[in-house]
């Protein structure tokens, strides 16, 4: 007889074990598995070349407004970018206006001096900028660095390189307006060179620095008036040895 459970009284069944001692099986608790929300990724942000580069029709347009004004902000800046791009378009600029005016004539092309000409000039303007910056802002001991010095020499090329992509369309009607378009590139040079020399950094003028003035203009205009009468001459002369003499004896 298998009796019974002394726990709840009941008859034990012939395994003798009673249900009542026999605990449910408790389902194991899984703890949910929370899933980490995926961060959504920053966008990425863009270069400095790249806005440079977006900004450059407003950077025009502000300079043509407010020259002194906006080389002004851009030397607090250090915005030695817009600078360098500016000069960029310089060269754009010239390479094409002196290509229309070679493309013009019914003569050969002049291969060698429109590219020493269209590489040139724009390098003797941004390069004696520089160097006039460099120099006046020394000798009067002004504040300056060497990013604000490539920012405000390439936004003070911003005039020339405005007529000169102009005088690409006049050059189309009148090629003879060429030689009016380079001395008109060199005043306009001259003058915001030298606003920016005593407005935007505050030169003193006194007989050191005007007599320093005087002379970089005199080589600026020596430099441009050069080169184009060297390429002029080139556009109509058919000897390579007498077009190469000509860019030696400017240099000479």
């Amino acid at each position: 007889m298998a009796g019974f459970c002394t726990r709840c009284g009941r008859p034990l069944p012939e395994s003798g074990i009673c249900p009542c001692t026999q605990q449910p099986q408790q389902p194991q608790y899984q703890q949910p598995q929370h899933q980490q929300p995926q961060q959504p990724q920053a966008p990425k942000e863009p270069s400095a070349f790249g806005l440079a580069i977006k900004g450059l029709p407003q950077l025009w347009l502000s300079y043509c407004k407010d020259p002194i004004g906006t080389t002004r902000k851009a030397v607090e800046k250090h915005d030695f970018l817009s600078g360098i791009l500016m000069a960029a378009v310089t060269y754009i600029a010239v390479f094409f206006a002196t290509l229309v005016y070679a493309l013009r004539l019914d003569s050969h092309f002049p291969a060698v001096a429109w590219l020493g000409a269209s590489l040139l000039m724009p390098v003797a303007g941004f390069g004696l900028t520089l160097l006039a910056t460099l120099v006046l802002t020394k000798v009067t001991k002004v504040p300056s660095d060497f990013k604000g010095m490539l920012a405000s020499s390439g936004l003070g090329m911003t005039f020339p390189a405005t007529l000169a992509a102009g005088s690409i369309v006049l050059l189309l009607v009148y090629p003879g307006l060429i030689s009016l378009l380079g001395v008109a590139s060199f005043a306009v040079w001259a003058v915001v060179t030298v606003g920016t020399l005593l407005q935007v950094y505050g030169v003193k003028l006194n007989l050191v620095t005007i007599l320093l003035c005087v002379a970089f203009c005199i080589a600026g205009y020596y430099a441009v008036s050069g080169l184009r009468d060297w390429f002029l001459h080139a556009c109509y002369s058919y000897d390579i040895n007498d077009v190469l003499s000509g860019l030696g004896d400017l240099f000479g």
